[in-house]
């Protein structure tokens, strides 16, 4: 729920739905007033206390309907977990009870406030000015740990900021999924279900995104409070939402493998959004980089450490450490540890290692990599003497360097990383291999792929760059690391915002693999090959270029099914984004078929029951539905939903993304009022956990916009459609396909209700885009040519209106079929616009087809 009064509210007295029961306008001796908030479990009224005091609260009661075991529990939960908390930076709880037909209810203090990061914004919070807020944050959350209850879902919009004698105070509210740590807070059965992904996606733990079981505690909320002070900080979350929104498989995958750059480096990325960033804190972009580099970036960086034994053990360390910072005292938060660093780079690359060689830090696994790659590659004994020499030099230089980190071998024991990066770095730009050209390239290329990790992207930059113009230029150069560092420049390009310099090296590195044979050869080589095709593909993809994309990543699917094994997750990954990338282009036969792909992996590495695998139904079952083919359709969706509820529970995106589809469905064959309770269920879950600037409540708003159409609302398709293309603008963009397809539907509505005009404009307009960005989408593409068509049709531009009609026929007709319900709207606006114009018999003739 949120607290925030600053929302419309409604009266309670009306009828939530025509099958639940009222909620009473009177509980006790509480009055209620509007509805603030809701909840997957709760409603939250704003009310007025008559006795034994009068006062103004907020009444929190369970939703009707949803008084299940588990729900009521975790109302339950909440309601305890409240109850025992009193910090003030806390709701605070001041009644419970239940009303007389037995639904539970909490009464607590009303906050009248706006989430944090909202706050910090509007009232242009400087650094210091957020950190001392935050501060107070951390250290609401220790006491709530200190009395064993783990919030589990801290971000922004669970914090509200109220303003007490011109001074701000944030409130932690919402508890709705804390955990008890150490005694029971409800007498209520109440336990999180193995694989079920309680939180918010953009601020979850790697644990909690786990869903091996593993339980969490304090520190899944250090990680929380780490992302918040992360954007609070630079002005953006730690992954974009284009990372956010792809399949859970490999979300979950994102979150618990993934690196992410440090807030200053993910500041330098936004290129369009940085100078309003400085400008939110009172300052200028080079000054705001300044403050995050070093003591608070690593401060940000420990508490999202992905393994949590490394992050602060609790809030009030947390909260420490910021205070020292801004009593310019020594912070407690390091960079990770060699041994630490060495392990996850020999993970990221296990395969490509082999046995016997040194490696002491990320440095020297970055250089034993190359050297593996060299010998595997070497065709004569001489060139393997040759790598193995360059090997024991690289090493050598490298366990040089790392002496000033060693204090048993006389260095300090408080080096960092960054210091020993930054001694190699002098030494070997001093001249120390420059006898040695391939070696002083194996050591750059080390450091620069270090520096890039740690999100320092000029330095990193510059090794590279040298590092490459060694490789090119020098005699005896190996192959594969030339590929390699090429992979690992366009890396910095697309960090840096440069796509295009990016794609550039990324197909620089595809031509000298394929003319040195390393693109078939079963092992290093191709396996580096893959990760250039994967990185130019999503590159491809992410630019809009989908044919492009499509190209690139059916050549990487390919080689991975020669390579890697049948139940191999990062094969299913492949074949679902090929797949994605077809059904982009209209070849929904070919998705279907690749998705049907991506299910047999998946069956094979999880079983039959997995949320994986309901995703992939799902998408099946949806693609079955563009083909017309219903009743196949529904019954994939219906078990791909059964299964996600039995694993996930209520409240979860996957269950608001099946709840969209089935509404879709329905709408398409008829049963609208089964279409309406899956969107308005969709819509209620959507908002609770993702709120309105969402790509998936636009999406469920958009398709209720479909479903009023269907209904002839034409008043309350407009209002849905125009509320959902004012998300997909800010979102999505202007130009994106499904931007435009929900402004093709406004059209729609606008015809609909008599504004002719008005629709040819917008209809037209969005067509045009359409064919400006390349869209193959033989579904979007036709509903504007329709509505256009239909559109000159009524302002009697007869002529006009027949080319577009009789194109959308032709695309919907050659990609889905005659029979098509798409197809058949079509000719049936063919068939008007004939009879309008006088020439009966070509409507004769569209008739009868």
């Amino acid at each position: 729920m949120t607290d925030d009064t600053n929302a419309r509210g409604r009266e309670p007295t009306g009828p939530p739905g025509p099958t639940e029961p009222l909620t009473p306008s009177q509980i006790g001796p509480y009055r209620l007033h509007e509805l603030l908030g809701e909840g997957g479990m709760g409603e939250v009224y704003r009310a007025t206390q008559s006795e034994p005091v009068r006062r103004e609260v907020a009444l929190k009661i369970i939703k009707p309907g949803m008084d299940t075991k588990e729900v009521v529990a975790r109302f339950q939960s909440e309601r305890q977990a409240l109850a025992v908390m009193d910090h003030s930076s806390i709701a605070k709880v001041l009644d419970a009870g239940a009303t007389e037909a037995g639904r539970p209810y909490f009464v607590m203090e009303l906050v009248r406030g706006v989430p944090l990061d909202e706050y910090c914004d509007v009232h242009k919070l400087s650094t210091v000015e957020r950190l001392e807020l935050f501060i107070r944050v951390c250290e609401a959350v220790h006491h709530a740990h200190q009395k064993g209850v783990v919030h589990r879902d801290l971000k922004p919009s669970n914090v509200l900021v109220t303003v007490q004698d011109d001074k701000p105070i944030p409130k932690v509210i919402d508890f709705g999924i804390a955990k008890a740590v150490g005694h029971a807070l409800t007498d209520h059965t109440l336990a999180t279900t193995v694989g079920q992904m309680l939180g918010t996606p953009a601020y979850m733990s790697p644990e909690q995104a786990e869903q091996s079981g593993l339980d969490v505690d304090t520190r899944t909320d250090v990680y929380a409070l780490g992302v918040m002070l992360y954007e609070l900080l630079s002005g953006t979350l730690p992954f974009d939402s284009k990372a956010l929104s792809k399949p859970d498989f490999v979300l979950q995958w994102l979150i618990r493998e993934r690196d992410v750059p440090t807030p200053s480096a993910r500041l330098a990325s936004l290129l369009e959004t940085q100078q309003t960033v400085a400008r939110n804190r009172r300052t200028d972009v080079r000054t705001l980089r300044r403050e995050l580099r070093g003591d608070l970036d690593w401060i940000v960086m420990k508490a999202m450490e992905k393994d949590r034994t490394r992050r602060y053990d609790a809030a009030s360390q947390f909260a420490a450490d910021l205070r020292r910072f801004l009593d310019a005292e020594p912070v407690s938060a390091r960079p990770p540890s060699a041994g630490y660093r060495l392990r996850k780079f020999a993970r990221r690359h296990r395969g490509a290692l082999a046995a016997g060689v040194v490696l002491v830090l990320a440095l020297v696994g970055g250089s034993a990599l190359a050297t593996v790659g060299f010998v595997r590659a070497a065709r004569s004994a001489a060139r393997a003497s040759a790598a193995a020499d360059r090997a024991q030099a690289v090493n050598a230089f490298l366990d040089q360097m790392l002496r000033a980190a060693d204090p048993v071998r006389g260095g300090e024991a408080e080096t960092t990383v960054r210091e020993v990066l930054d001694a190699a770095s002098q030494e070997v730009s001093g001249g120390a291999l420059e006898d040695s050209p391939l070696v002083e390239a194996a050591v750059r290329r080390s450091i620069g792929g270090t520096y890039m990790h740690l999100g320092l992207l000029d330095e990193a930059e510059q090794h590279l760059e040298q590092s490459w113009a060694l490789l090119r230029t020098t005699p005896g150069a190996e192959d594969l690391e030339r590929v390699a560092v090429l992979d690992e420049l366009g890396q910095i390009r697309v960090r840096q915002g440069d796509a295009g310099a990016a794609e550039e090296l990324y197909r620089l590195a595809l031509a000298l693999a394929d003319s040195a044979g390393l693109s078939s050869d079963g092992g290093a080589g191709e396996s580096t090959v893959n990760s250039v095709r994967n990185d130019l593909g999503l590159a491809l993809r992410d630019m809009d270029r989908i044919d492009e994309a499509a190209e690139v990543l059916e050549a990487l699917a390919a080689s991975e099914r020669r390579i890697r094994a049948p139940d191999d997750v990062e094969l299913a990954s492949t074949l679902n984004n090929l797949a994605l990338v077809k059904r982009a282009q209209g070849d929904i036969q070919g998705a279907i078929d690749l998705f049907g792909e991506t299910l047999g992996v998946l069956r094979a590495a999880f079983g039959e029951r997995h949320v994986y695998v309901a995703t992939v139904m799902e998408s099946i079952g949806s693609l079955e539905q563009r083909m017309g083919r219903y009743a196949a359709a529904d019954s994939l969706m219906t078990a791909a939903l059964d299964m996600r509820r039995e694993i996930l529970g209520d409240r979860h995106r996957d269950i608001a993304n099946g709840l969209n589809a089935l509404g879709l469905l329905h709408t398409e064959t008829g049963a609208y009022d089964e279409a309406d309770a899956y969107f308005q269920e969709a819509l209620a879950m959507s908002l609770d956990m993702y709120g309105e600037a969402h790509p998936l409540t636009a999406s469920v708003l958009n398709n209720i916009g479909v479903l009023h159409l269907q209904r002839v609302e034409a008043t309350e398709a407009e209002v849905a459609f125009r509320r959902a293309l004012s998300i997909r603008e800010d979102v999505l963009g202007e130009r994106h396909r499904y931007t435009l397809n929900t402004r093709a539907n406004l059209a729609a509505a606008i015809l609909l209700s008599g504004r002719a005009q008005e629709a040819a404009a917008l209809a037209g307009e969005a067509v045009q885009a359409e064919r400006e960005i390349g869209l193959t989408d033989a579904a979007l593409q036709g509903a504007a040519l329709v509505t256009w068509g239909r559109a000159l049709t009524e302002l009697g531009r007869f002529q006009e209106a027949e080319a577009p009609l009789l194109e959308a026929y032709e695309i919907q007709e050659d990609a889905l079929g005659a029979e098509h319900a798409r197809t058949r709207k079509a000719i049936e606006a063919l068939v008007a616009l004939y009879e309008a114009w006088g020439m009966e018999e070509q409507a004769v003739e569209w008739r009868e087809r």
